[in-house]
């Protein structure tokens, strides 16, 4: 016959055979403590999608520069290696896309579950992705091609080889008088542009129209590149904020769980599996919920990783480097 809840009782232990160690805790104590770690993994996790959004960005970008670098290099490319890069290009954006939605849905979700879902930061949450949609076309246009790849063709239509010769003067006088050997002797710039053709986009319907018009303006052919880091910038913005609300509680918790760590540690120094737990008079354990700090490294860890990129739009990254010349 199972024991009733009045003999229960709650504590902290090891779990590992033979411990001899159990630091009793009131119900209310044992309570606050999962509250505690449920808000640290929250939090931990939602610095997690933003490093997962930020990797599959970089690999999107990565790809890119790598194939603008093999182009210079290797300068004759087949048809079948053309279809090749497009297709890797398609690959890193899809990914990117994923990641993307992965954030916005589930960030939502987390913040409800930490907050509740009546809650005023949940709201303001809400009211912080629908602010970045209205007022930035590249969060509009993340959006709606995310949703048209899951139901037509990939997003890139064909990749733009551009190289020229790179300009630089003091003044539009001596860009006028510019010889045409100074010209030639310039550094020569290489970018591999990957395009999106409205006109397809159209053909293919899904595409919501809205946005499909405000691209219109810009071309038939249009260069995702910026489309996309005005996106990152946004999702940017929206975790800074994120993090703000958070910073509060989560202190709290964070002082608190470390505090419940030390009071067993008054008890012996090993902590390695630290668990609370609820167990009948018996001794047999009805539940048990492991507890440490890694969580809380690990999020100030990637805090400090990631930082802030709403900067990005306006941001690329060169290879230029002077010519020796200037260097002396």
């Amino acid at each position: 016959m199972e024991d009733n809840s009045d003999s229960l009782e709650y504590g902290l232990t090891r779990l590992v055979l033979g411990c001899p160690h159990f630091v009793e805790l009131s119900k209310d104590e044992f309570d606050e403590i999962i509250s505690a770690k449920k808000q640290l993994v929250i939090a931990m996790s939602v610095e997690q999608k933003l490093d997962l959004l930020l990797g599959n960005f970089q690999d999107f970008e990565s790809e890119l520069l790598n194939l603008t670098l093999k182009s210079v290099i290797y300068p004759v490319t087949t048809r079948t290696n053309g279809l090749q890069n497009n297709t890797s290009v398609n690959r890193k954006l899809f990914n990117f896309l994923a990641a993307s939605r992965l954030y916005t849905d589930q960030v939502k979700h987390d913040v409800s579950n930490y907050f509740g879902n009546n809650s005023i930061e949940n709201e303001e949450i809400k009211k912080l992705f629908s602010e970045e949609y209205d007022s930035c076309l590249g969060y509009r246009f993340v959006d709606a091609i995310r949703n048209h790849i899951q139901h037509r063709s990939l997003p890139i239509y064909e990749l733009h080889h551009n190289s020229q010769h790179e300009l630089h003067h003091n003044s539009q006088h001596e860009l006028h008088h510019n010889s045409r050997r100074e010209t030639m002797d310039s550094p020569i710039e290489f970018t591999l542009i990957p395009m999106i053709k409205m006109s397809r986009l159209k053909e293919e319907g899904k595409f919501k129209s809205s946005v499909l018009k405000e691209l219109e303006q810009i071309g038939d052919l249009v260069d995702i590149r910026p489309l996309v880091r005005e996106h990152v910038g946004s999702i940017s913005r929206v975790h800074q904020k994120l993090r703000e609300l958070l910073k509060s509680d989560l202190k709290k918790s964070e002082i608190f769980f470390r505090q419940t760590i030390e009071r067993y540690r008054k008890t012996e120094d090993c902590v390695l599996a630290l668990a609370i737990v609820s167990r009948f008079k018996s001794g047999k354990i009805k539940e048990k919920i492991e507890i440490h700090d890694g969580m809380i490294i690990r999020r100030k860890e990637l805090e400090e990783k990631l930082g802030t990129l709403t900067h990005l739009p306006k941001s690329y990254v060169s290879g230029r480097t002077e010519p020796i010349s200037s260097q002396k």
